[in-house]
């Protein structure tokens, strides 16, 4: 009754009508995120949470702090692997939230996070035949709905060879 509560594994867009009566409360990992009434994202994957906010403005606290984080519209905290809230940094938006387009976009990301998201996006398995791919960034934005054309445009960019054969791709 007095209150609005979810707990959030993965990621997801929120789009909480006001009630200033009635908090709504995202608690993600070691984070609680509160609002009365705005739009936001959290993203918590492999113990690593990020909040942004598309309009208004919310609060983040960390269980390692009862000081909260306020953030405004264009703006996005981490959680830091020693469980505090990073201050908050200007993001582009359309970055962020790509995701809801159906695409992923990608600034200046190792190739073993892109990896690792085509991997969970496709339901699939990369193998990878030698480390000398790890120091290899990619930046890009790619449909979500042409998984060949995108390990292509990868292999082309990076000199790389990626090929994929049912649940697997392979790197190299």
């Amino acid at each position: 009754e007095n209150e609005r509560v979810v707990e959030l594994v993965g990621e997801a867009y929120f789009s909480v009508t006001p009630d200033v009566t009635r908090p709504f409360k995202v608690l993600s990992g070691s984070t609680t995120t509160i609002v009365t009434g705005t739009e936001f994202n959290i993203r918590n994957r492999k113990n690593k949470i990020n909040v942004v906010v598309a309009t208004g403005s919310v609060k983040t606290f960390s269980d390692k702090s009862v000081k909260g984080v306020s953030l405004h519209k264009g703006e996005m905290v981490t959680l830091t692997k020693a469980g505090f809230i990073s201050a908050p940094v200007r993001v582009e938006l359309d970055h962020h939230l790509a995701w809801r387009h159906d695409k992923f976009s990608f600034a200046k990301t190792p190739l073993t996070e892109v990896m690792s998201e085509i991997e969970r996006y496709y339901n699939l398995k990369v193998k990878k035949k030698n480390d000398s791919t790890k120091s290899r960034t990619l930046t890009g934005t790619f449909k979500t709905n042409g998984l060949d054309k995108i390990l292509s445009v990868i292999s082309l960019t990076l000199d790389l060879k990626i090929s994929h054969d049912g649940k697997k791709i392979y790197v190299q």
